[in-house]
């Protein structure tokens, strides 16, 4: 009868470990999963990767944040779910000043125009605000000296939106509006800076 408890006894022990140790397996099997999906999860994943070694640089500005992509170095903002990208910030145009008033609507489903000095300026006009209009190209403009129309060209007055980049010699930013026409007057090196002040106007920032 003992020998009988005893081997009881012993089964009861058995079994007893066999649960513990597929606990035991069990908790270790979910641990390894946890941890794996959050590895996962941290590597896929750009911003987790960038956290201590690479910060995004960001501004807010009169309400709107300004984040700088980081693969192509531009200031992106969102206004109303549209999404725009300038290579500078309204802090680093802080010092220009303009003399003109424009809102988005002015350009809306309209053909818009370029007077070109900087090709690059005037890409910035293009993305954020050429977006809404009709079309847009360069052009001739008849109403100032300085541009001799002469080329094949189409030639254009001031009662069509234009952008007029002029390069002046000059440590000095001139940004105003004759008509439809705004004027860019600056250092060929700053209209790209002067470009985006005119869109932080015309967009509402400033």
């Amino acid at each position: 009868f003992n020998n009988y408890m005893r081997k009881i006894e012993t089964e009861e022990e058995r079994e007893k470990r066999k649960k513990r140790n597929q606990l035991i397996v069990g908790g270790i099997l979910i641990l390894i999963m946890v941890v794996s999906t959050a590895g996962f999860a941290f590597f896929s994943n750009p911003d987790a990767n960038a956290t201590g070694s690479q910060n995004t640089e960001k501004i807010t500005y009169n309400g709107i944040e300004f984040k700088r992509n980081q693969n192509n170095g531009l200031w992106e903002f969102n206004i109303q779910g549209q999404i725009y990208s300038t290579a500078y910030n309204p802090e680093d145009t802080a010092n220009i000043n303009t003399d003109f008033s424009a809102v988005i609507n002015d350009f809306y489903n309209k053909p818009l125009y370029y007077v070109l000095s900087n090709t690059e300026a005037a890409g910035e006009i293009e993305r954020n605000i050429a977006r809404y209009a009709e079309r847009s190209q360069e052009i001739c403009l008849q109403e100032i000296s300085w541009q001799n129309c002469t080329s094949d060209l189409v030639i254009k007055n001031c009662t069509s939106n234009v952008f007029v980049f002029h390069e002046i010699n000059i440590n000095k930013t001139n940004i105003y509006k004759r008509e439809n026409c705004i004027f860019i007057e600056t250092e060929y090196g700053e209209q790209t800076r002067a470009s985006d002040k005119v869109i932080f106007k015309i967009l509402g920032i400033e």
